[in-house]
């Protein structure tokens, strides 16, 4: 199941009032899926990771009140109704702990703690076969979840890259060589790997604006060697790109559209993120074009891509009859 359909997922299991167990090997976006669900719910999000725990920890420390002995529950179990509990690396807990989290997780309640109503109980972890530590979840906890595989789909990921703000070039070269962006080696030849969640790290990396002697070891360092080898020759391509400040000003300045494939969706990149209401004309002059040379598939990335940059885009009155004549490449 792709990120965008586990964000529905994980509302209907809320409403049910069931706890949902994400499964996906590692950096595929697990957590960050999770949080983002829970953001855009309004939902305060607690975690918790099993690996840090020992079972004592989940009771947390007692006092006494009155002559008795009072658990006062650890921080990080919800207060508030309507909350998230994100338990990470489920699977790589202690035997110990995941028998402790038994009653949590079916009946919401662990000693005298009680879940807060309408709360979501989300875990994760890595496969046996991701190659990664991964301990055999029981049965007896595994009965308790409702079960869903995560699978990395590209254009999700490039949606959520465009929607916090990627280092433009990250997103371009997605486009380009989509086999690079989620490529685990479950053999470990290299500690870094190029995986989304290393490439948000690449991202990052390059808003830091790094010197370029070092640029390829810091890359290769985060994605591993073979892709920081494609993305620094990808890197390159910017050079060769036409004037995109011009061609917005004036289309007619625009000679030749790239022939290369990867200079091609670095040239639409670099179009979406840079037009605005004022030159939203002119850039679909350079998408009618791009459809009329056989590129049409090209030219409605471009678009979605620029809407979802800048979502006023959609209200002007160039871009509804734009939608409107080429409605035919929607279908």
């Amino acid at each position: 199941m792709k990120a965008s359909a586990i964000k529905k997922a994980l509302s209907t299991a809320a409403k049910a009032g069931r706890p949902v167990m994400m499964w996906g090997s590692y950096g595929v976006g697990k957590s960050t899926v999770a949080r983002q669900w829970a953001t855009e719910t309004k939902r305060t999000i607690y975690e918790m990771t099993t690996t840090a725990l020992e079972p004592i920890d989940l009771r947390g420390l007692c006092s006494i009140k009155n002559g008795k002995t009072i658990w006062n529950p650890p921080a990080f179990l919800p207060t508030e109704p309507g909350s998230v509990l994100l338990i990470e690396d489920l699977t790589n807990g202690h035997p110990q702990v995941l028998t402790s989290l038994y009653a949590l997780i079916l009946d919401g309640r662990l000693g005298d703690y009680i879940l807060p109503k309408d709360t979501i109980i989300i875990a994760n972890g890595n496969r046996e076969t991701d190659a990664s530590y991964a301990t055999k979840m029981p049965m007896a906890l595994a009965a308790r979840f409702v079960h869903i595989n995560f699978d990395f789909d590209l254009n999700d990921w490039i949606n959520n890259a465009i929607d916090h703000d990627f280092d433009m070039s990250v997103i371009c070269f997605g486009r380009a060589f989509p086999n690079l962006i989620n490529y685990p080696d479950p053999k470990g030849k290299e500690k870094a790997q190029p995986v989304p969640r290393t490439w948000e790290f690449a991202s990052d990396i390059l808003k830091a604006q790094p010197d370029d002697e070092i640029r390829y070891e810091l890359l290769s360092g985060t994605v591993g060697t073979e892709a920081a080898i494609e993305f620094c020759a990808f890197l390159e391509v910017f050079n060769e790109l036409p004037d995109v400040t011009a061609t917005l000003k004036n289309p007619l300045t625009l000679k030749d559209l790239p022939v290369k494939p990867s200079i091609m969706y670095a040239f639409i990149g670099a179009m979406s993120k840079r037009v605005d209401e004022k030159t939203m004309k002119n850039f679909l002059v350079i998408a009618d074009r791009e459809i009329k040379e056989g590129l049409a598939e090209f030219a409605i990335t471009m678009v979605n891509d620029a809407i979802r940059y800048n979502p006023k885009l959609k209200e002007t009155t160039d871009y509804i009859q734009w939608i409107s004549k080429n409605q035919n490449f929607y279908k």
